[in-house]
């Protein structure tokens, strides 16, 4: 089978298309022919070893987390879905690899699509999706009338965590520049700051909670704007206390993490605020709300563009280069494929 593959640790030069063997699947798994896959800014992070002490790699390694096509094959203990299914997943990053003409997946981490949506559509989902339902819904329990912040609304996970905070009954604002704020309005979005014009930290603390889609400086900012007993939630970084005892982590690198995270853990306490970080659990239950949602008219996918595979080389570079409306689709195969095969 034809794979995009990371030949190493590196810049664009380490990503390529090459024939591999199709992957093997476990009892648990169902094997799908991959119509579409979406990029997602981890995905080059990766590839450039950013993630490398988190994820342990061996190269040749098909790169990929997000992908919806059709099922060709299920495992014994897999029968939750059958051969034909169209499904969708954010796969775990153990078996990374949807931008490949077929990938195996686990049962709980796939899900039947959205019945309205193409396979470009669909696959532009999981990922953002996920995140955005993890973060609002399990963690900042966010509940009508109440208030969200949301940086960076113009991309992958700020379109849609717009969508799902609007669908929830809450008052949302965004930041954007000037060229994507009728989108957002569009979405949903209540208000939507130029944050190339203004400081949007002048707000104030206003907000029942803040969704901190990058870190650093916005990370930082989102304490002068949450309430005293409002949350924020981090997506990037470093790993919570929370967090880490819930990933299991040792007694030495949860200590290594309080130190390292001691202005957040300040601001916070200053803030009289919460402080979560969440890195994504692959879910098919969510997927399956998510996909409800979708079907429903509720919440629809943003796509900047959807490239072939053969040219996944420029669809990493506008990825790479930040300004994206939404999310960027690779095709890997053509709805005609399956009504010929």
């Amino acid at each position: 089978m034809k794979a995009i593959v990371m030949t190493g640790y590196g810049g664009p030069e380490k990503a390529e298309i090459q024939d591999l063997p199709e992957v093997e699947m476990t009892a648990r798994d169902v094997k799908v022919k991959v119509h579409a896959a979406s990029l997602n800014p981890v995905d080059w992070k990766i590839r450039e070893g950013h993630l490398k002490r988190a994820i342990q790699l061996t190269f040749p390694r098909i790169m990929g987390q997000d992908m919806a096509g059709v099922v060709t094959e299920v495992g014994m203990r897999a029968r939750n879905l059958k051969v034909g299914d169209r499904v969708y997943a954010r796969v775990n990053h153990l078996k990374m690899g949807t931008l490949a003409e077929y990938v195996s997946v686990e049962k709980t981490d796939v899900a039947a699509m959205p019945e309205s949506l193409s396979f470009e559509e669909s696959a532009s989902i999981p990922l953002v999706g996920l995140t955005a339902w993890q973060v609002i819904v399990e963690i900042m329990k966010l509940e009508q009338g109440q208030s969200i912040f949301i940086h960076s609304g113009s991309g992958g996970v700020g379109t849609f965590a717009i969508q799902l905070a609007k669908h929830l009954g809450a008052t949302v604002t965004t930041t954007a520049s000037a060229g994507n704020h009728a989108l957002l309005k569009e979405l949903g979005a209540d208000d939507v700051i130029d944050y190339t014009q203004s400081d949007y930290a002048e707000k104030g603390p206003v907000y029942d909670a803040v969704f901190a889609i990058r870190g650093d400086e916005d990370l930082e900012k989102s304490f002068k704007l949450v309430k005293p007993g409002g949350i924020v939630v981090g997506i990037t970084g470093l790993p919570d206390d929370i967090y880490a005892q819930k990933r299991g982590m040792g007694f030495i690198a949860r200590m290594f993490l309080r130190y390292a995270n001691r202005k957040i853990t300040a601001l916070a306490a200053e803030a009289q605020a919460t402080y979560r970080f969440h890195a994504l659990d692959p879910s098919e239950a969510q997927l399956r709300r998510i996909a409800e949602l979708i079907d429903s008219g509720e919440i629809k996918p943003i796509i900047d563009t959807v490239y072939p595979f053969e040219d996944f080389a420029k669809a990493f570079e506008q990825l790479e280069d930040g300004h994206v409306k939404g999310k960027v689709v690779i095709q890997i195969a053509a709805e005609s494929e399956e009504k010929e095969a």
